[in-house]
């Protein structure tokens, strides 16, 4: 399996960050789906997963 799948410039886009990136955007678009059908206040609950994907990946 290749490491590196395509490059944008100089820059290396490999296939495991491509899959964190696919499933960080897969949540949020189920978190949005749910936050809609909840009612709850969208931009406290996308402030808080801001802040715990970024806590994750330095975790």
């Amino acid at each position: 399996m290749p490491k590196v799948i395509f490059r944008i410039g100089n820059f290396p886009i490999h296939l495991f960050g491509l899959f964190i990136a696919l499933g960080i955007l897969g949540g949020l678009y189920i978190l949005r789906q749910e936050v809609i059908r909840k009612n709850f206040d969208e931009e406290k609950v996308f402030d808080l997963a801001i802040y715990s994907i970024i806590v994750a990946i330095i975790g």
